[in-house]
């Protein structure tokens, strides 16, 4: 079996951004998604609003939802995440409309060449030591025009919206607010693009699990704000969906693999399920040797080389840094396993970025009035 099968740049993320530059008018960085243009040709809405919430994948929502329930019947299809299947890459191509590929942003944490660091990329962190870098590395050396500016410059009547949990300086601190705030803009009288984002299920999937109660009620909740929403909203069209899935895990300790540890050059990076490995020179065969000695049948092993080839992180202009942040070799998980590359990993019970099903597929769900 193809362990990429779930590699799909015409029919994912990027594709449902497209349709929405269409929609405003923007060239699309990307070939479209045939049933939101359809759902566009039924009226010019005054309201389109994308909703991402976070690790809500097709697996999470079939487990924790009945088919009665307003998210699975409001649903048209599956569509799929970009590789690495992670918050950093996939909301940035919500964000973008590009893949991963071509932003740059392509994990979590990103070796930056000039800084000579790995960089957790969101907070513009020291991957290791946690401490500030002194630079905000995503506005320095990974900008991108956000779908947002694209179509307000394109359309000077339309605004542009954005709301996030509390983690954002005046966030949302529940979906109750969120609800409040969200339905307060829709019935201003202007044509206005909006994109939410929520950081569960994800958050507490990573702590608990992809089947505990508290996701349990997660689900529910965002399901009746969804609902809610629906019934008090007019001329809206919305977009609901997720940047990924999440899979049950166990950690690999692979600093305690000294051996291997030894062929590098300096800590892996990226994702703990889609990680990238810098190799000391003459150090090639024997690091791919061990890594297929230990890991075989838990994780896929390509050199940098094949990776680009494949076209694995999308389609579209390679960004000038996507070489060295990739480093030699990428190794894609295939099974539960993550890889905890220092002693004071956390702990996950739930991850993603792998290229499992679970991880890969999301629901493309919408509602229009």
């Amino acid at each position: 079996m193809d362990a990429f099968q779930y590699k799909n740049y015409d029919h994912c993320i990027v594709n449902l951004i497209a349709s929405i530059q269409k929609f405003y008018h923007v060239n699309p960085s990307h070939s479209t998604l045939s049933i939101a243009d359809q759902i566009f040709l039924k009226k010019d809405f005054k309201n389109v609003i994308v909703m991402v919430f976070d690790g809500m994948g097709q697996n999470i929502l079939d487990y924790h939802l009945k088919d009665q329930d307003f998210l699975k019947k409001h649903q048209y299809t599956t569509i799929h995440s970009v590789i690495p299947s992670t918050t950093a890459a996939a909301t940035t191509s919500y964000l973008s409309g590009l893949t991963p590929i071509e932003t740059g942003w392509l994990g979590w944490s990103l070796y930056m060449e000039e800084l000579d660091k790995n960089v957790d990329i969101f907070s513009s962190v020291d991957s290791l030591t946690k401490e500030y870098v002194g630079i905000d590395c995503g506005e320095t050396y990974l900008p991108y025009i956000s779908i947002g500016k694209q179509i307000t410059q394109q359309n000077p009547d339309v605004k542009y919206y954005e709301f996030w949990p509390s983690f954002k300086k005046d966030g949302c601190k529940n979906l109750r607010q969120l609800q409040k705030r969200l339905l307060k803009v829709c019935k201003k009288n202007e044509k206005k693009f909006i994109y939410v984002y929520w950081d569960q299920p994800d958050h507490d999937i990573h702590d608990y699990g992809t089947k505990d109660a508290i996701v349990h009620k997660h689900i529910q909740n965002i399901n009746k704000f969804c609902e809610k929403m629906a019934k008090r909203t007019k001329d809206t069209v919305a977009f609901i969906s997720a940047d990924h899935g999440l899979v049950d895990v166990a950690p690999i300790l692979l600093y305690t693999y000294y051996e291997l540890m030894a062929c590098l050059t300096r800590l892996p990076s990226l994702d703990s399920r889609c990680t990238s490995f810098s190799v000391k020179k003459g150090y090639d065969k024997r690091f791919v040797n061990l890594f297929h000695q230990y890991f075989d049948g838990k994780f896929i092993l390509l050199s940098k080389k094949e990776v680009l080839k494949k076209e694995i992180f999308g389609v579209g202009r390679q960004h000038k840094l996507a070489s060295s942040i990739l480093g030699d070799y990428i190794a894609f998980a295939v099974d539960k396993y993550f890889f905890a590359t220092t002693p004071n990993f956390h702990p996950f019970k739930g991850h993603h970025a792998g290229l499992l099903k679970e991880e890969m597929l999301i629901p493309f769900i919408s509602f229009d009035n």
